[in-house]
């Protein structure tokens, strides 16, 4: 419900030179450094970092790619690609999630993590697609095309230590 909210104001402050998925990822950008600026401990930082990252680590590898694939096409070698650039951020990321769920009595399963954040990431994705259609002319089908043709240039792109240099670099200090 929050999601859909937040959406909705993105899509009220949108203008033709800043898509409602550049309003979100604006507010979320600030929320971030907020946030990192309020963790109390470097393992709080961490942690912090470790969530935001997987947001949008999910969204590329997962989320993005059930979307497209609701539409025929398989983003595999995108998604692919993705988690290749993005390795050592996950490998450090997972380690204080593995800890984070022993911490609060929970067993880490990254499936089930996925299925807590999914509803969220399903509804940024459904605004970022129709976003990224609307700023290049295409269809969204288009744009998940695009994603497999052109995977280099997509990963470079969303490429998460330059998209939030301030998490990444939270993360690989670990």
């Amino acid at each position: 419900m929050r999601a859909q909210k937040e959406i909705k104001i993105a899509q009220d402050i949108a203008t033709t030179n800043k898509t409602a998925t550049e309003v979100l990822f604006d507010k979320a950008r600030k929320q971030t450094i907020e946030a990192l600026d309020n963790a109390k401990t470097d393992k709080a930082k961490a942690m912090t970092a470790s969530n935001f990252f997987f947001g949008a680590y999910f969204v590329n590898t997962r989320t993005r790619g059930n979307y497209c694939e609701g539409l025929g096409v398989d983003i595999g070698a995108f998604a692919n690609s993705y988690k290749e650039k993005h390795r050592v951020l996950f490998i450090v990321s997972e380690r204080y999630q593995i800890e984070d769920f022993k911490d609060h009595g929970y067993k880490y399963d990254i499936d089930e993590f996925y299925k807590m954040m999914a509803p969220t990431l399903e509804q940024y994705v459904t605004q970022d697609m129709k976003d990224l259609a609307s700023t290049l002319k295409i269809s969204e089908t288009e744009v998940c095309q695009s994603l497999n043709q052109n995977v280099a240039d997509w990963v470079s792109a969303m490429d998460y230590g330059k998209r939030n240099p301030e998490v990444a670099q939270i993360l690989l200090k670990q």
